[in-house]
């Protein structure tokens, strides 16, 4: 089973709706190493984006913040050069996905109709986001070593 089929019968098992926003957010177009390196990882995010995306549409908050910090640190297993910018591609869809959430929960909240019953979540987020941020500005994740000696170089 090649690595579209998969993608494919992972986003048949999900609704549709979900399935277009998903599809936009991350999409493997020009990869050098034709997705040998990525592609357990990559189906593992799609995944993870999917599921968050049900959980949320659910209310159940604290079950997509848990599932994107699991695949926030699954893209720590993409170290290699070209993968580390596929990695910080994820990272950042995976952070922006955080925010919305957060921002979400914020509104639910704060203000005069605000539900006490998502707190816990909204801090949860707000722990999460911020550890996520600072890991993303310390830059531990990029690579910076010559482009010549990898692989994918020699497979376009």
């Amino acid at each position: 089973m090649d690595k579209k089929s998969k993608i494919t019968e992972l986003f048949s098992q999900t609704n549709t709706k979900h399935l277009k926003k998903i599809q936009e957010k991350i999409e493997l177009v020009n990869c050098p190493l034709k997705a040998m390196m990525c592609e357990t990882h990559l189906i593992t995010i799609y995944k993870s984006f999917l599921e968050s995306e049900q959980f949320r549409a659910e209310k159940n908050f604290d079950k997509s913040i848990e599932t994107l910090h699991s695949a926030f640190y699954k893209t720590n297993e993409l170290l290699n050069h070209p993968c580390t910018r596929c990695a910080n591609l994820y990272r950042l869809n995976i952070i922006d996905s955080l925010e919305n959430i957060h921002g979400e929960l914020k509104k639910l909240v704060k203000g005069i109709f605000a539900n006490k019953r998502y707190y816990s979540s909204y801090l949860k987020a707000d722990k999460i986001l911020k550890e996520l941020e600072s890991e993303k500005l310390t830059n531990k994740f990029y690579v910076n070593e010559p482009k010549e000696k990898y692989l994918g170089n020699y497979l376009n």
